[in-house]
């Protein structure tokens, strides 16, 4: 095999460089003043299982959609969308998360229609991970008016908790915001090397991954979503690749051995 530029490498990988969408509803959805036009309670938080989106693949969550369940042309102030993931498959006790990650900050005021889904694109993507569950936070500081979204009841309890912001605990709650998400697909790829039996491990991973049947004079490149090269360097003796030092994310490596490119696939940083 020769030695492959990168980017066409990119193109002719992605199943698709274009966003796709993934949905959940829950069963019998009700309206729900929670967080957008609710004074008292302008906080939530869910937990999301993959199994909720049983296509989505490994990507970047670049936009995300709830249903609205009234129609209105609000004025929110601050509305924030936070996310996470996490281990935790409900939640323990009334506590509140920290820690998530901020994609979203600004005041909203997109005209909103009863039974339409609202799109709030993410001003930071979000890597999502397949194999882990998801932690959504929304929340609003003040709104003249909001407006009221769909959720749905769910078989397992305990997977929302609600409240006001100021405050660490709030209540659990046993339903779902009927929720989608944008996902930039220019990740979804199909391995290069893998019919010659070349592999990286673990997928994803914490700090060192493992690539199989390579030689000592094997060499490797990192690249971020965008195509940017981020780090190089030769595959140790041992057939690793130190990644503790990269933000959580996904990635693609690629690994050149006597001048060819042996394997190119993408994995996820934890």
């Amino acid at each position: 095999m020769k030695k492959i530029n990168f980017l066409f490498l990119v193109a002719a990988m992605s199943v698709q460089g274009f966003a796709q969408q993934y949905m959940y509803t829950g069963a019998t959805e009700i309206a729900n003043t929670i967080p957008f036009a609710s004074t008292a309670s302008n906080f939530r938080q869910s937990i999301y299982y993959p199994s909720d989106f049983p296509t989505a693949p490994a990507g970047n969550i670049v936009a995300i959609y709830l249903k609205a369940s009234t129609a209105a042309s609000p004025n929110i102030t601050n509305l924030k969308v936070k996310m996470g993931t996490t281990t935790m498959t409900i939640f323990p006790n009334s506590t509140f998360i920290t820690g998530l990650q901020t994609v979203y900050s600004g005041n909203y005021n997109t005209p909103v229609v009863s039974g339409n889904y609202i799109k709030i694109p993410l001003q930071t993507p979000f890597p999502y991970d397949p194999t882990q569950n998801l932690m959504v936070e929304l929340s609003q500081e003040s709104y003249s008016p909001g407006f009221q979204i769909m959720q749905g009841s769910i078989n397992v309890n305990s997977r929302t908790v609600f409240g006001n912001m100021n405050n660490a605990t709030g209540t659990v709650q046993h339903r779902l915001a009927t929720m989608g998400f944008d996902m930039d697909n220019a990740m979804a790829t199909t391995e290069v090397g893998a019919e010659n039996g070349l592999k990286i491990y673990p997928n994803p991973v914490t700090d060192v991954l493992h690539i199989t049947k390579v030689s000592a004079d094997a060499a490797y490149s990192l690249y971020d979503p965008a195509g940017r090269l981020i780090k190089k360097g030769e595959v140790s003796k041992r057939g690793t690749v130190d990644v503790s030092e990269l933000s959580a994310g996904v990635y693609f490596i690629t690994v050149e051995d006597k001048n060819e490119t042996v394997l190119s696939s993408r994995f996820i940083k934890k």
